[in-house]
């Protein structure tokens, strides 16, 4: 088994003070700025694999939330979209704009 930590990029990050969190939340910010770019480009089924794959690696990061409430939206997968939105206005309640979103699901 091969430990996380021995991995050449992981163990220079955690040397110069950087922890696996921070680690994470830079490939969510990857997968964030990804998923973005297809969601613009009107790509919603790769914009949702993105931002699946990046709700797993962070499931608490609150923009990703938004985003894949959005993504379902255009899929028209309805129940998603307002689960996202809803677990992300849980986390963020004064967002009037997603309120709006979520009342259009």
């Amino acid at each position: 088994m091969i430990s996380i930590t021995s991995s050449p990029i992981v163990s220079n990050n955690l040397r110069y003070g950087k922890s696996l969190r921070s680690f994470a939340r830079t490939d969510v910010s990857d997968l964030l700025s990804k998923g973005n770019k297809a969601l613009n480009e009107n790509r919603y089924e790769e914009a949702r694999r993105i931002f699946e794959q990046a709700n797993k690696q962070d499931s608490e990061n609150s923009t990703v939330l938004k985003k894949l409430g959005k993504t379902y939206f255009y899929l028209k997968d309805y129940d998603k979209s307002e689960k996202s939105y809803q677990t992300y206005l849980d986390k963020v309640p004064n967002d009037s704009e997603t309120w709006i979103d979520l009342g259009e699901t």
